[in-house]
């Protein structure tokens, strides 16, 4: 009975370290766990002069004595659009951990960017070393020529994995959820009729179902699949 105990003891052990995470992630000072979603929403001075961006202030601590050769990612779920034909789509201009990766479009229209995150042993991160700044849609010629900032929401699927160990990993969302300078102007846009606009700024009248469109409710866009 004993030997059979302590057989049932080692493997509890075995599986309680197999799934116990290497890494604590905060954002904002609260811990985050697998699968949540944290909503940020206010607007901070950004690294690029004179840009209006919201950031999500990270901090990465790797709970072991052990380095970890691990991996920051993130993948846009949802990208708010302007609700101009010229106004550009909300955008990722840090994302930032051993280096600042890209983000840039895949074969299938999605905007994903990452790479290295490899931690020291006990080494905890923040400031440059884990900086996420997001620009919600605006209208201008770039970050130093903004004339708008348009409402609109984005959703990053954020992942940071161990690459030696597939299950020491976490994943989940961040909502970057931008209601402009009057929140009441959110609560119409809600409410406002929506008007569809192709890919290339061009107004449809009659959006076909399963098409890809810019969808402009009041002074907010997105890009939608109609259903």
């Amino acid at each position: 009975m004993k030997k059979i105990l302590l057989s049932v003891a080692l493997v509890a052990m075995s599986v309680f370290s197999m799934s116990a995470l290497s890494f604590k992630v905060e954002i904002n000072g609260v811990e985050v766990k697998e699968g949540d979603e944290i909503e940020l929403t206010e607007l901070e001075a950004g690294t690029l002069p004179n840009d209006q961006v919201i950031i999500a202030h990270m901090k990465l601590t790797n709970l072991t004595s052990n380095p970890i050769n691990a991996s920051a990612l993130g993948e846009f779920l949802e990208l708010a659009q302007a609700p101009t034909p010229t106004g550009n789509m909300a955008e990722m201009p840090q994302f930032c951990f051993d280096s600042c990766y890209p983000f840039m479009q895949d074969d299938n229209g999605v905007w994903k960017g990452g790479g290295p995150c490899v931690f020291e042993p006990n080494e905890v991160r923040t400031g440059n070393k884990a900086h996420v700044e997001y620009r919600p849609a605006y209208e201008g010629m770039g970050f130093w020529d903004v004339q708008e900032l348009y409402p609109g929401v984005s959703i990053l699927k954020f992942t940071l994995k161990n690459n030696d160990n597939e299950s020491d990993a976490i994943t989940f969302n961040i909502k970057f959820n931008y209601k402009g300078n009057d929140a009441i102007d959110g609560i119409e846009a809600d409410n406002a009729a929506a008007e569809y606009y192709n890919l290339q700024g061009v107004k449809v009248a009659n959006p076909e179902k399963g098409g890809m469109y810019i969808v402009r409710r009041g002074a907010k866009g997105s890009k939608e699949i109609v259903r």
